[in-house]
């Protein structure tokens, strides 16, 4: 059963991220898929066997989603920006088929758009952000997500 979870960075020549697990007694490390990862920044623990991890990766376009099923952990697609830069500064989760993410992509010279990502129990989607014309730099920097009840 997790109970815990710590995320952390390992600093080494080819730079990895890994998840520690709280067994009640000791800090155990636990296996993550193999991935460019950079570091991983955000948990979020539904149940014991839903958790959410976020984080940035150096591939594409740089946004890292990990689910914990209990027994293993996976890497969970997201929407494609097509090579824009986006980095994801929070993440919130409610239910299995409630949990949020927000950040910032790039827009070239034009700055930074804020953005917000939903998982509906099957898919991460984007979700529209209002348009803040008076900034250059918008960006999301926390998300908290309430249950509807």
């Amino acid at each position: 059963m997790l109970k815990r979870i710590c995320l952390c960075l390992l600093l080494t020549a080819s730079a990895s991220a890994w998840v520690e697990h709280w067994n009640g007694t000791d800090w155990a490390p636990q296996a993550v898929p193999a991935l460019d990862a950079l570091r991983l920044s955000a948990v979020q623990a539904i149940t014991p066997t839903d958790v959410w991890a976020m984080g940035s990766a150096t591939a594409a376009d740089g946004r890292l989603f990990l689910h914990w099923d209990g027994h293993s952990w996976r890497r969970v697609q997201s929407p494609k920006f097509g090579g824009v830069s986006v980095l994801l500064s929070s993440l919130s989760a409610v239910a299995s088929d409630d949990v949020w993410a927000v950040g910032r992509k790039a827009k070239g010279a034009e700055g930074t758009q804020a953005i917000a990502e939903h998982w509906d129990g099957t898919r991460w989607s984007v979700v529209p952000t209002p348009r803040t014309h008076s900034f250059i730099w918008t960006q999301y920097e926390n998300v908290s997500a309430v249950s509807a009840n």
